[in-house]
């Protein structure tokens, strides 16, 4: 592993598969969305209900304002990930 400024961090050499990694990253960011996804469920049917069961939440789906909301932090989050990647190519 190259050293790294403190600034501007540098892992891996140019010539490693990089295309690898980012699909890593990816497939690792899809599964921290279904995460916050699931909690931001179970945050509102605890406010509605006060208490849940699995069931509760299998079978909960968020009302047009909740999706809208998801949206936008899903678009925010994907903004977060893409713009990391194009500031380590500068």
């Amino acid at each position: 592993m190259p050293g790294f400024a403190i600034d501007s961090p540098r892992y891996l050499e140019p010539t490693q598969d990089t295309d690898s990694l980012f699909r890593m990253l990816l497939e690792l960011a899809s599964e921290v969305w279904v995460l916050r996804d699931r909690l931001t469920l179970v945050e509102r049917t605890l406010d509605e209900k006060g208490c849940l069961t699995r069931s509760d939440l299998d079978s909960a789906e968020p009302g047009p304002a909740a999706e809208a909301e998801l949206a936008k932090e899903r678009a925010q989050f994907v903004e977060r990930l893409i713009s990391s990647a194009h500031r380590a190519d500068a």
